[in-house]
């Protein structure tokens, strides 16, 4: 039988395939590798870093801001046809540019009764107010308005305004005046921001109405009642969500499977049920109680009086081991969990008439709590006092005979009747869950309810039945559960009585019975809603079929679960104490929350934690919070000391309590780099306050060290991922193998480390990469001790398995090699282990296993030639639908969508800096940039007179010379286009630095800091001492020089008449193509992926193989701005393709043509391996080859004697290293191209 290992990453999946008797015995190693997934092409410095955001989160947020924009200048496109149309304004009209204090003065005189306004400055003041609509309150909100600053915030500013009896432009107008202030120059500024002081949109709403109304008077015939609602809906206008309905999945257990008119499997039947509905309610409290067992230890040896515990007397069952309720009583805890949001175990005791001196204990299925009908308690809470309580909380449900029979029983089948649906709170809950419109949740509950109470009507609305998501099981399955349930079967055996394996598991009959597919189907594009997941799980998938491909069909797999396993019984007893100590903990600090009016919460006692640790202090300025200020988020936020951006971390250990101001001003920095920043007391005062948390016991060794760590000590190391993630990876992965393989049984990462270490395989790799590592002087002598003896033996610095992505190959091979019951082996001997010689009979057991020797595995690891996924595609086909009549219906298809960022998210600018006098030939071919708009015109009539032809010019300027004034033009003066970058100046942290920026008055003042306070305190002296361009004006940011050609960037904005204004630098390269001239030279070509994009385009071959055929396609198209950029890189016509490099493509490098021959004709694959390297970095002259099993992301000491990477710097240099590009197959195959 073959047996194939894999072990599971969300960045790598190792794999090995082995071959076997029946009795596990015989085994051949047919196969193994490592295959290895990159998320995306991003810059190195993100990957090494790792990442905090997922793409799709980072993608999201990007297309969120681009619909917002979308979705702003269609309301303004549709504002300014209302206004032409009202004769407003005219069509493409520009206004009179004003100064933004101008514009709020326009804003705020319009409101203002008896002030008249032109039609065309109400139009324009409508266009303003159009920019900023303010927050709009959700349902949502709440919940948290008192909670969330922000929002409180927003209402406190509304206040204010209407305490005023101002307009939001009134009010902003007054502010911008008062904070008026002279420069020495005598300009006005203004100190005030507005951007930060968000309104809400009800101020706006108000605001239209009160310029309506000051205004309709003048013009009665323009402003009627029907143009000023259009008027308002073109500005206020926004949709309301779109429905999420289609991503609600289908019952797993009611659900059909069939095929369309295509042949395509698609699933239908009924949806999951949301968690609140009162059936779902019923059903889960049905399933919880009937999982409810007490015992009672006194009485283990006692053996039961009935048979059927649960219909003796009580006092008789009292003297059982086990209670069980009979229906009775069950009845009784349902009354009382259907009514109550939680029931404990002292609770239960009582309602079942039992007393703790009884002894009777509950199992780990009632554990801190069940939960109640929360559904029922937040409706019953909101009608508290209301005299129709009662009646709108029936919820009756009536049992229906479906006409059908158990066949083991004889019983009649029964089924909930759907009348439920009619009942009072049914409907009550289905009105407070469909609607989230106020206004009209309370005119249904007024006209179909009977509800005018307005607290009652307010309470209703703040109830959210919405976010506690589905369930697992739909309304047609839960009445068929239910009947059972309340016959007190256990949900197994329920779901057996109205047959249904809820499990999914088969009997070894069944499976072996079933029909397998001869390959794997890859999971459509959005199967699963977590991307990451979705790829690796297509990747497995791709991996698996070549494997069948190639080694035919497999009898069994096994799966590695990231989960642990091994656990003394020391370190289990601990951490379950631990866990009881910290809920003990939790229970008090809820209590004192609960105590402030709050309702406790998870997060909000981690937030009770956090203040403890740091003594009700931020921890970095060291300001006094209060508990209230910190929970309810005035001024102060839970803070990551390592963000997230920069390390995936989001465990307790990483928080800590801030106020705003210090969150706000670190940014993206590390605790210890912020705190390093400012000023010299402020870091000795920080460092003195974690040291004494730390010996006082509040705060963690690790969150210690967190809060001590640089920006250059964050872990550099491979991308790694949480563990609940693999594990879901690995449990989907399983599911979907099943379709193709017998046998899926899923292992254990601790049991993979126990039998890598009992069998000698932990040093394979250390010991395959020593000689290299001793040829490069990277080895340490380390010192141990054995049978109480002390030893000495060489080992690499700093050496992890994990420098070698051929790890994961060795761990797949481990984990085909455990056997299933392997596992409960270890289980049952692991609680023996720490008996006298119970750990060496552990390993000696395990040593005695069926596994292959150290030396045949070091072998086939030698041959393992890592893969890399090839990088994403380019572009997919776009398609856009719009909604006709319900409908969808695609309006343009061929569309095309990059995979990827065109451009860094940084936009430059463009100035122009006077270079000084230039000849006339010089000049000549700088027209455009020539200072003198006279001369300019004179070189441009003579350029056009002689055909564009400046030798010609030059010529005649001799006899017939320029002249401006009566003096003949010799020398013009020009000027230089330079691309140009706002920076914070506390960024920089270099003299040099300032030598860029543009103003001169400014780079004096910054350079004079600079030298007064040195560079290391530069960014201090900042805080303490701010730098000013004027006696009131702050120098915040400055414009730089960046030195950035604008040829190697793309222009991403055009002011109004077309002229390229804004630039930013395009993404990584895509590709570098090599091609030799006639002469035999070597000429590169470096495209970006923006360039592949425009290639793409227009038509053209993204990777030019015939230069001669592209060029002559070019050539017939029309001229603009990308076909100029696209000619500028190409190859010469005359050239031929040579080679191309692409990150992640392999190449042979350093092999003489004689050794890869040799190699080559005898299939020495380790040899080929020993120079095998992909492409790693790419840029103009500078290509980086990194060795295919090296796993880091930076250059470590040895690297370069060991031959770990190459860099090289040159064409030449790169023909020396003999380059041969090879192609190496998902299974780790070499093909030579």
């Amino acid at each position: 039988m073959k047996i194939l290992g894999l072990d599971l990453g969300t960045a790598s999946i190792g794999w090995a395939l082995i071959e076997c008797n029946d009795e596990l015995n015989g085994n051949n190693l047919l196969g193994l590798g490592s295959r290895i997934i990159q998320y995306e092409n991003k810059e190195e410095s993100d990957f090494t870093a790792g990442r905090g955001e997922t793409a799709c989160a980072k993608r999201t947020a990007m297309r969120t801001a681009r619909k917002l924009l979308d979705r702003y200048q269609l309301r303004r496109a549709s504002l300014r046809e209302n206004l032409i149309e009202l004769g407003m304004m005219k069509d493409n009209e520009k206004f009179p540019s004003l100064s933004p204090v101008e514009v709020w003065k326009l804003r705020s005189d319009a409101a203002s009764s008896g002030n008249k306004l032109s039609l065309a400055d109400i139009a324009r003041v409508l266009l303003h107010l159009n920019q900023k609509r303010g927050y709009k309150h959700a349902k949502s909100d709440l919940n948290d308005s008192k909670q969330t600053e922000y929002v409180q915030k927003v209402n406190s500013r509304f206040a204010e305004i209407k305490e005023l009896g101002l307009t939001a432009g009134q009010y902003f107008y007054r502010k911008l005046k008062e904070s008026e202030e002279i420069t020495a120059k005598g300009n006005k500024f203004y100190t005030y921001r507005i951007k930060n002081n968000v309104l809400p949109r009800v101020a706006y709403t108000e605001e239209f109405d009160q310029i309506m109304s000051s205004q309709r008077g003048f013009y009665p015939e323009i402003l009627t009642e029907g143009n000023i609602n259009n008027l308002k809906q073109a500005i206020f206008f926004q949709r309301p969500l779109k429905s999420c309905k289609h991503l609600v999945s289908f019952c797993e257990f009611e659900r059909k499977l069939f095929k369309d008119l295509n042949g395509k499997e698609v699933e239908s039947g009924p949806k999951v049920a949301p968690r609140t509905s009162p059936l779902a309610q019923v059903c889960k409290i049905y399933e919880s109680i009937n999982n409810i067992r007490l015992y009672n230890p006194r009485h283990k040896e006692q053996k039961n009086l009935f048979d059927d515990i649960s219909d003796g007397p009580r006092d008789a069952k009292k003297l059982g081991y086990e209670y069980e309720m009979n229906k009775e009583e069950r009845e009784r805890v349902f009354d009382y969990l259907n009514t109550n949001e939680k029931l404990t175990e002292t609770k239960l005791l009582s309602i079942l008439g039992l007393q703790k001196s009884n002894g009777f204990k509950s199992d780990k299925a009632l554990g801190k709590g069940i939960q109640g009908n929360i559904t029922y308690c937040k409706i019953a809470a909101a009608l508290e006092g209301y005299d129709r309580k009662d009646e709108l909380l029936r919820f009756e449900l009536k049992e229906l005979d479906t006409e059908l029979v158990d066949a083991d029983t004889g019983e009649i089948i029964m089924k909930v009747s759907d009348e439920y649906r009619e009942e009072p709170l049914y409907k009550l809950w289905h009105t407070l869950y469909s609607i989230s419109d106020k206004k009209e949740l309370f005119h249904c509950l007024k006209s179909k309810f009977g509800i005018d109470n307005e607290s009652v009507l307010e309470k209703l609305y703040a109830i959210d039945l919405v976010s506690p998501g589905y369930s697992n099981k739909s309304a047609k399955f839960m009445r068929k559960l239910i009947p059972n349930l309340r016959r007190g079967y256990k949900y197994s055996e329920a779901c057996t009585r109205v047959n249904v394996n809820h499990s999914d598991s088969l009997t070894k009959e069944e499976n072996n019975k079933r029909i397998l597919k001869s390959r794997l189907d890859i999971l459509p594009k959005g199967t699963l809603r977590q991307p990451i997941v979705e790829k690796i799980i297509n990747q497995t998938i791709n991996l698996v079929n070549a494997i069948l491909d190639e080694y035919g069909e497999i009898d069994e797999v096994r799966v590695e679960l990231a989960r642990e396993l091994k656990m003394s019984r020391e370190e289990r007893t601990e951490i379950s104490n631990r866990n009881n100590k910290q809920e003990r903990e939790n229970n008090k600090l809820s209590e004192r929350i609960a105590e402030m009016g709050i309702m406790p919460s998870r997060r909000r006692i981690q937030k009770m934690r956090m203040l403890q640790e740091t003594g009700n202090k931020c921890v970095y300025c060291g300001k006094t919070v209060t508990p209230t200020q910190f929970i309810e988020g005035h001024g102060y936020e839970i803070e990551h000391i390592i963000p997230r951006s920069r390390l995936f971390d989001d465990s307790f250990s990483n928080k800590v309590c801030s106020c705003r101001e210090c969150n706000q001003a670190k940014g993206a920095l590390t605790a210890y780099d912020f705190m390093k920043g400012r000023s010299e007391q402020d870091f000795n005062s920080y460092c003195d306050r974690v040291e004494n948390l730390y010996k006082d016991n509040k705060i963690s060794r690790t969150k210690r060290n967190k809060l001590m760590m640089e920006a250059k000590d964050i872990p550099q190391d491979f991308i790694e991922r949480d563990l609940r993630e693999s594990q879901y990876i690995a449990k989907k992965t399983r599911e979907v193998l099943r379709e193709a393989i017998r046998n899926v049984h899923a292992s254990s990462g601790a049991v993979t480390s126990y039998f890598r270490h009992v069998w000698g395989y932990d040093n394979i790799l250390h010991d395959i990469n020593f000689q290299k590592y001793k040829d490069a002087g990277q080895i340490e002598s380390v010192k141990y001790e054995s049978h109480g003896q002390i030893h000495h033996r060489d080992r690499i610095k700093n050496w992890s398995k994990r420098k070698d992505h051929r790890h994961h190959a060795l761990d797949a091979l481990v984990i085909a090699l455990t056997r299933q019951g392997y596992i409960q082996r270890l289980n049952t001997l692991n609680a023996s282990s720490e008996e006298e010689g119970g750990k060496d009979n552990l390993d000696k057991w395990a040593a005695k296993q069926p596994h292959f020797s150290v030396e045949e595995v070091c072998k086939a690891l030698d041959n393992v030639s890592v893969s890399f996924k090839a990088g994403k595609k380019l572009t997919t086909p776009g398609k856009r639908s719009v909604k006709k009549n319900g409908k969808r219906v695609c309006v343009q298809t061929g569309i095309l969508v990059p995979r990827g960022p065109l451009t860094k998210e940084s936009v430059y600018g463009e100035i122009l800096v006077y270079d000084g006098k230039k000849s006339i030939k010089q000049a000549l071919k700088i027209i455009d940039l020539v200072v003198n708009p006279e001369i300019r015109d004179m070189l441009k009539m003579r350029l056009e007179q002689y055909g564009g032809d400046e030798s010609k010019v030059l010529k005649s300027l001799k006899k017939d010379p320029m002249k401006v004034g009566g003096k003949e033009v010799s020398d013009i003066g020009c000027y230089r286009r330079e691309i140009v970058m706002n920076y914070d100046l506390s960024t920089f942290n270099k003299l040099k630095e300032a030598e860029s920026i543009v103003d001169p008055r400014i780079r004096k003042i910054v350079k004079d800091r600079f030298k007064e306070v040195g560079e290391k305190d530069f960014a201090k002296s900042l805080v303490e001492s701010p730098l000013y361009s004027d006696k009131n004006v702050e120098i915040k940011r400055v414009r730089c020089f960046t030195g950035i050609s604008a040829e190697s960037l793309a222009c991403v904005r055009h002011d109004s008449d077309g002229n390229p204004i804004g630039y930013s630098q395009t993404r990584n390269n895509h590709h570098v193509a090599l091609y030799r001239n006639p002469d035999g030279s070597i000429e590169e070509s470096i495209v970006s992926f923006w360039d592949c994009i425009l290639r793409k385009r227009y038509g053209l071959p993204i990777i030019i193989t015939n230069p001669s055929d592209a060029w002559d396609k070019i050539s017939c198209m029309e001229d603009n701005e990308d076909i100029q950029r696209l000619a500028n890189g190409f190859p010469p016509v005359d050239s031929e393709l040579y080679m191309t490099l692409r990150r992640n493509e392999m190449f042979v490098l350093g092999m003489s043509d004689d050794e890869w021959h040799d190699a080559v004709e005898s299939g020495n694959v380790s040899e080929i391996n020993r120079h095998l390297y992909r492409v790693w970095k790419l840029s103009s002259n500078n290509y980086c080859f990194k060795f295919h099993t090296d796993t880091t992301a930076k250059i470590e000491d040895g690297d370069k004697e060991m031959k770990q990477y190459y860099n090289v710097r040159s064409i030449n240099a790169f023909s020396e290293l003999y380059p041969r590009k090879v192609t190496v197959t998902m299974l780790g195959n070499l093909r030579f191209n």
